[in-house]
């Protein structure tokens, strides 16, 4: 099909049937500014559109595939049917394309993640951040981050990604709920945040691939000594 053909006949056709080019485009849900490229023979519709265009001018699918150079009545109907098998088979295998792209699009998002996870156990090291404190001193946040990562370095396969001072307000609250109850009266509370990964080989109800939060709540003693009361997901 000729686009400047084509274009010549849309454009009769809907003069034909008393319509505008924005008429025309709102009710194939296009711009008017695409309807005007159609006619001055600079592209042609999508494929999905002709059907449409077709019922909108009130004439047969071949004939407007063909630019009106048809006659017989039952040779039109039989091949309008056939374009339309066409045009779904044509909508079919673009629906199979993107189905394929999306399933690609899948297969490299997985190796990528596969990559990225695989670059975070083997290379990745872990980030320990001290922050600020108006009620610590970096001495004892060392201290208990150092606390907290000799516990951790025990569960076994598991791969540390970042131990971080949880900050005064959590810290000052986690000691006043510790200290309720009975026989509690610790001098001090310093909250570690964990971020980790699982083994790889999983088991004992470990997530894959999953990031875990968990608090490490250290303690110290009236003594002045810390050491590690309770850790745990949260």
């Amino acid at each position: 099909m000729e686009s400047a053909k084509f274009g010549k006949y849309l454009q009769k056709m809907r003069n034909a049937k008393d319509l505008t080019q924005s008429q025309l485009a709102e009710s194939l849900h296009v711009s008017t500014s695409a309807v005007s490229k159609w006619e001055r023979g600079i592209c042609l519709p999508e494929v999905t559109k002709f059907e449409n265009i077709a019922e909108i001018l009130d004439v047969s699918l071949l004939e407007l595939m063909r630019c009106g150079e048809v006659s017989e009545n039952k040779v039109i109907i039989q091949a309008s049917e056939t374009v339309k098998d066409t045009i779904k088979i044509s909508m079919t295998q673009t629906r199979e394309k993107i189905i394929r792209a999306v399933l690609i699009l899948l297969v490299v998002i997985v190796a990528f993640r596969g990559l990225r996870i695989g670059y975070m156990y083997a290379l990745q090291p872990a980030r320990i951040e001290y922050g600020e404190s108006e009620v610590h001193s970096e001495e004892d946040i060392r201290k208990a981050i150092n606390i907290s990562r000799t516990d951790f370095q025990k569960m076994e396969g598991v791969k540390l990604l970042k131990l971080s001072y949880g900050g005064d307000e959590n810290s000052r609250q986690q000691l006043r709920q510790i200290n309720r109850h009975p026989g509690n009266d610790y001098a001090d509370c310093i909250v570690i945040e964990a971020e980790f990964l699982p083994p790889l080989k999983l088991g004992g109800g470990w997530g894959s691939f999953l990031v875990y939060h968990w608090g490490y709540i250290v303690v110290q003693n009236s003594d002045g000594s810390w050491f590690l009361l309770t850790r745990g997901e949260g």
